[in-house]
């Protein structure tokens, strides 16, 4: 998949209960991937408690991306939709409730792809914290913003310099 940080919530099983995910911490890592980070927790079941904490990320190109890239993996689950096509920021947060980012960098390393966007993307969030992040929107996509957060509410940004808010007050 390529994401060096995985975390789904999504229903595996149409009948089994779905647990929920919660107090996991990140800190200390230093990390490269072909894919962005990935939290992407659900209407049903959202991520709860999640922190980074000194965290350097470097995101980089792939011989693949022009054939393979561009898409959200969540196969092994029951949506309808288990692999498909979307822009891909650095970080991407989905149905993520009390999320924490401390001391994160971002670099991108070479890449060539306009579906690489935000340097970190909110969907759907509550209470979201963002200290010293050093990163910057995708340098291929000039439509992209260094922080994109759509839909939520309690979005605490110590630098709002390339800020981007929908439906997130």
């Amino acid at each position: 998949n390529g994401e060096p940080i995985h975390i789904s919530a999504v229903r595996g099983n149409p009948v089994a209960r779905l647990g929920k995910i919660s107090h996991v911490q990140f800190s200390n890592i230093i990390c490269k991937g072909e894919n962005g980070i990935l939290l992407y927790g659900s209407e049903e079941s959202a991520l709860e408690d999640i922190s980074f904490d000194n965290i350097r990320f470097e995101l980089t190109d792939s011989r693949l991306n022009d054939v393979a890239g561009g898409n959200v993996d969540l196969r092994g689950c029951a949506l309808p939709k288990q692999l498909f096509a979307r822009d891909i920021p650095a970080i991407l947060a989905r149905h993520v409730s009390g999320l924490r980012f401390s001391d994160v960098e971002l670099k991108w390393s070479h890449t060539r792809m306009p579906y690489f966007t935000h340097g970190i993307e909110l969907d759907h969030f509550k209470d979201v914290v963002i200290r010293n992040f050093k990163g910057t929107a995708s340098p291929r996509n000039s439509k992209a913003s260094r922080i994109a957060a759509y839909s939520g509410k309690g979005l605490d940004v110590d630098d709002r310099k390339g800020l981007y808010l929908k439906n997130a007050p």
